[in-house]
């Protein structure tokens, strides 16, 4: 009874802080909600929600701008986390403006992906949105040369062990999507990016090969840089916060700026894009059913038309953004991508995929949940990798159940 009521309570104070946020995250004028009196709230969990979310940066500019009276203490968090952003945001800049450099010299295209060039397609302002590394886009037969060119340059691979990092193996670039590598000095990473997602959600990424033909130019502290055109940036983004179930807010805000922006979208080519590609449209689809549930963004009439939310749509929407709301964030699973399909035995069309990747995401990855469920002590903490697979399995047999209550089952001969 004591922990019920400690829950509810936290759950409602949760609550009160993502409202704050959403609210903030809103175009000045669209909610009539009053900013609390400094004495009725602890600031500090209205802080720890912007930095989960990543929005520091872009809530204190909307406080200034607002001109909202805010906790001394509150105002300072925030202003040393949009200093420091804005002061590592264009460092990473100029390593950005240098690597583009560098690839020209040896003859590599590139295509700058989301951080710089993102905050500037969508904000306009490098200081507004905060990213920590560098996303690059090469072609993958440029793929080994890229990376020696890169390591002759300091950086170093950061591979985990079920990604060994081997751009010369065939194998490997068919089965993975990215190289991360850490700079000389330690202070970035630079993700080597020849697909647009991984293999796991092969359905839901775009096609690069036309993603190259459309790249469009834009200009970075004073100098020109390939990027995508913005309906491929949008419809990639829109797949990237699927894959992550929109578990942080600053993936939609990236969205509900491009659609302040709607008139500079081109919807007719955006229906082409996503005429051949159901799961890239229903990522965009549900994309925009949360930016208009949650932060209020006026969705064009044309988008709606091209990306209906369908009654998939709609439910999915809803009970990310009922997690929102009541627990400060949406739980982050790739798993959304197999709901969003509607596919209870979707799982079956990914295993064998990668094999280590698997047996590391059932045995060796713990997380807080498997030690809610049973706290150890330290010597028997070992036990974990035996309790999670079955916390798994107990975890999604009933959302299988669900789906195969509702009749979602895959559909015969459907061309994946």
């Amino acid at each position: 009874m004591i922990r019920s009521r400690v829950s509810a309570a936290s759950a409602q104070h949760s609550r009160n802080e993502i409202t704050l946020l959403l609210w903030l995250l809103r175009e000045p004028g669209r909610a009539d909600l009053g900013w609390p009196q400094v004495a009725d709230w602890d600031w500090r969990g209205f802080a720890e929600a912007c930095d989960h979310h990543d929005v520091a940066p872009f809530i204190y500019c909307r406080l200034r701008g607002l001109g909202i009276t805010a906790p001394p203490r509150l105002l300072e968090h925030l202003r040393l986390r949009f200093l420091e952003g804005s002061s590592r945001n264009y460092h990473l800049a100029q390593k950005l403006i240098d690597l583009t450099f560098l690839f020209k010299e040896h003859q590599i295209p590139v295509l700058a992906y989301k951080g710089p060039t993102l905050a500037m397609v969508a904000y306009g302002d490098l200081a507004l949105r905060s990213y920590q590394d560098l996303d690059l886009v090469i072609h993958p037969e440029h793929l080994p040369k890229a990376v020696r060119v890169m390591t002759r340059s300091g950086f170093e691979f950061t591979p985990d062990w079920w990604n060994p990092c081997q751009p010369e193996n065939p194998k490997y670039v068919a089965r993975h999507h990215e190289i991360p590598l850490r700079a000389q000095d330690k202070s970035y990473f630079v993700d080597l990016h020849w697909k647009l997602a991984a293999h796991e959600a092969r359905a839901f990424r775009l096609d690069v090969d036309e993603t190259w033909s459309r790249a469009e130019e834009i200009e970075l502290l004073q100098t020109g840089i390939s990027t995508m055109c913005r309906e491929d940036l949008f419809l990639a983004l829109c797949c990237h916060g699927t894959w992550h179930r929109w578990g942080r807010l600053k993936w939609l805000l990236d969205i509900a700026e491009l659609l302040r922006n709607a008139e500079t979208l081109k919807w007719l080519q955006l229906e082409e894009m996503t005429s051949n590609r159901p799961l890239v449209r229903a990522s965009a689809s549900l994309a925009v059913a949360l930016a208009r549930e949650l932060l209020e963004v006026d969705v064009p009439a044309e988008a709606a038309r091209i990306l209906p939310a369908t009654e998939r749509i709609r439910t999915m929407a809803a009970a990310i953004r009922d997690e929102t709301m009541l627990r400060g964030h949406a739980r982050e699973n790739w798993t959304a991508l197999l709901e969003l399909e509607g596919s209870p035995l979707g799982w079956t069309n990914y295993w064998g995929v990668n094999t280590a990747w698997w047996f590391h995401q059932m045995f060796l990855r713990v997380g807080p949940e498997e030690r809610a469920v049973v706290p150890l002590p330290q010597r028997l903490h070992f036990l974990y990798h035996f309790i999670r697979p079955v916390w798994l399995a107990f975890k999604y047999s009933r959302r299988v159940a669900r789906m195969v209550l509702d009749g979602r089952l895959p559909e015969r001969g459907r061309s994946r």
